[in-house]
């Protein structure tokens, strides 16, 4: 009993640190959704983890063979004890273990409400996410976009592209790491697919034929989309 109390006390300490975390111990990833952002694991399945963690602890101490209840001591004590204690009972009726495991979810839960906080700074790259959902280069094109039009969509990309950049990896929100890395590696090529079928669009439209080694002479979304802007652009302001 006293181990198991104990451990969930030590688990809680770790949890809940004196000195700020500068690093989380369990990664949760923050995504994209139509709904909001969400985490992987999110509060409600980190909260059922240790609680599965809390079970297997009890149930691993409560099938450690105990001496006066095993040959051959058995026969003697028979009389005297016809049941053994049950360890999962005490502990889970133990005003310590009910204290720790509240300080363990209440921890968990306020440590995603930080998160949650955190999640704001990536709202200025969520206009890449909705437009990957909701644009369609046929239908783009089927508006007849002018110059001007597809020329403001290419110098928004490459904003953005530059955004995604900057991003950072992860953050600490207590005992979690918030990773952005996977929501970036998602970010990146939707971004660039896009940008290269508004390209094409503004190509077509001016009838410009695109250089073979064009991804060799600007290999950067900003090159490339600068000579799109500069070279294209006045052509096709040339032809207006």
């Amino acid at each position: 009993v006293e181990l198991v109390l104990s451990a969930l006390e030590r688990f809680l300490k770790v949890l809940a640190p004196e000195q700020v975390r500068k690093f989380g111990l369990f990664q949760t990833d923050l995504l994209f959704a139509k709904d909001g952002t969400v985490f992987s694991p999110c509060r409600d399945e980190m909260l059922t983890m240790v609680q599965q963690l809390v079970d297997q602890t009890i149930n691993t101490c409560s099938t450690v063979s105990r001496i006066i209840f095993t040959e051959p001591f058995e026969a003697v004590m028979e009389a005297v004890i016809s049941e053994g204690p049950s360890v999962a009972q005490i502990v889970r009726e133990s005003p310590r273990f009910k204290r720790a495991l509240a300080g363990v979810n209440e921890k968990i839960a306020l440590d995603y409400a930080q998160a949650d906080k955190k999640a704001l700074d990536f709202e200025d790259v969520r206009p890449i996410w909705s437009f990957d959902q909701e644009w369609g280069v046929e239908a783009y094109k089927a508006q007849n976009p002018d110059v001007s039009t597809l020329k403001a969509d290419l110098e928004r990309m490459v904003d953005w592209a530059g955004k995604v950049d900057s991003m950072r990896s992860g953050n600490a929100c207590g005992m979690l790491h918030v990773d952005s890395k996977t929501m970036k590696a998602m970010l990146t090529p939707m971004n660039a697919s896009k940008l290269k079928e508004v390209q094409n669009v503004l190509a077509e439209m001016v009838g410009a034929t695109l250089p073979g080694t064009l991804l060799f002479d600007y290999p950067t979304i900003d090159a490339i989309s600068n000579f799109f802007l500069d070279e294209i652009l006045d052509l096709a302001d040339d032809d207006g």
